[in-house]
């Protein structure tokens, strides 16, 4: 039996019809278009699509291979704008770029690889052991749910650290903390410190080394640290001969979520080595050669650097930072400073010795070892002049092949972009 239609309904039935093949018509028109305009976008060539500019990036085919020691990073101020996903590729499609490449890099290669110019301005070398702090601003949990930062007389801060980064043998450590209210003028701000533990930091993970408790000295000594302790790390549980510890602090702003500080520094137990004292000098093929003596315990490769002033003792001139594989027992090392170091310098002789250090480097070969304690006193030298030091530049095949890939790719950009005949 068949169901009656009501008449109202089949009068609906129509009208209901044309509307879907309308709408099935409008969507059939939007799908052609959108195919018709994709398939457009793969018909044209990008090359056709946007003129080619002289920061294009170079076809693989065109491209310089560079050996190894070829500089490719962005230098600053060049900025390469496209193909932000292959940023080697901007740079070199881009003449300009590779020309600012290749003089960095002919500037970075002016000397032998151990040699260095030296300036007052080089902190990390003059003093590599001094702890540098950073002081964390405290975000409140008002600023937090407010979105709206304290004023600058009402913002926390704190600091958690030491004065030395290494430490041998029986050294001893000053772990200090500070916290305060202010920038401008700072006061003390109330904390509560809830532990301080020492770990030695290992290939499976921390391990702890024992607990120290921080002494409060003033509150008004934020610069020196208002909490102070003073331990050797060879005193703590022994786990390894040497290597990283971890100093982890953790303490509370009154009515606030509780903060981990953490401070990062190395100890050796028993050094491989240590520097005698005794110095040499003499000059060889127009570079100074020092000579220092090292008496080694514990065979292996050594990281050494020696760091050369002016006859006061005053002015930085260079340094040399060399690998020596080194036997156990008492010998002599070469430190030697390409001559043409001394005449970007400025600086004639005598020249001063007053700072040796090293460590013996891991079993990977590259990683960070036991420290050798660094050697401080003073050598001087003979008075040299500038003169007695050659001005030759550094070569080697590596040198000359990279720059070599640097002209012929600058050669190829020219040539692409119509700079060149």
């Amino acid at each position: 039996m068949k169901a009656s239609i009501p008449p109202q309904a089949s009068r609906r039935l129509p009208r209901l019809a044309g509307i879907a093949t309308v709408l099935l018509l409008i969507v059939l028109a939007l799908l052609t278009w959108l195919r018709s305009r994709e398939g457009g976008r793969r018909a044209v060539p990008e090359d056709a699509a946007a003129p080619r500019s002289r920061a294009s990036v170079v076809p693989p085919q065109n491209r310089a291979s560079l050996p190894p020691g070829a500089v490719t990073g962005l230098p600053p101020g060049v900025v390469v704008p496209g193909e932000a996903d292959d940023p080697v590729a901007m740079v070199h499609g881009n003449v300009e770029s590779v020309r600012r490449l290749m003089g960095l890099y002919e500037k970075a290669n002016r000397y032998d690889p151990n040699t260095l110019r030296l300036t007052s301005d080089m902190i990390d070398v003059l003093m590599p052991n001094q702890f540098h702090p950073v002081t964390p601003h405290f975000v409140r949990a008002r600023e937090l749910d407010s979105g709206v930062p304290d004023p600058p007389e009402e913002r926390l801060y704190y600091r958690f650290w030491t004065d030395w980064f290494a430490t041998t043998g029986a050294e001893s450590l000053t772990l200090r903390f500070s916290a305060w209210q202010g920038d401008a003028e700072p006061k003390p701000a109330p904390v509560q410190i809830q532990g301080l533990e020492v770990f030695a930091v290992t290939s499976g993970g921390d391990k702890l080394m024992g607990t120290l408790s921080l002494s409060e000295t003033s509150a008004t000594n934020i610069a020196a640290g208002q909490y102070q302790v003073v331990f050797q790390p060879q005193a703590l549980t022994k786990v390894q001969e040497h290597g990283y510890v971890r100093c982890v602090l953790r303490f509370q702003f009154p009515g606030e979520e509780p903060v981990r500080a953490d401070v990062l520094t190395h100890h050796t137990q028993t050094v491989p080595a240590r520097f005698t004292g005794q110095f040499g000098e003499l000059l060889r093929d127009g570079n100074l050669v020092i000579k220092a003596g090292i008496e080694v315990a514990t065979a292996g490769s050594f990281n050494l650097s020696l760091l050369l002033f002016d006859g006061k003792g005053e002015t930085p001139v260079a340094y040399v930072n060399d690998v020596h594989r080194l036997a156990t027992g008492l010998q002599t090392v070469d430190f030697t400073f390409h001559g043409l170091v001394f005449h970007d310098a400025g600086i004639p002789g005598p020249y001063r010795v007053t700072v040796a250090r090293g460590y013996l480097q891991d079993d990977t070969g590259s990683g960070r070892g036991p420290e050798i304690p660094e050697w401080k006193g003073s050598f001087q030298t003979g008075p040299y002049g500038l003169a007695d030091f050659s001005t030759a530049v550094f070569d080697s095949p590596t040198k000359t092949a990279t720059l070599e890939a640097y002209r012929k790719q600058i050669e190829d950009l020219e040539r692409r972009d119509g700079m060149a005949p």
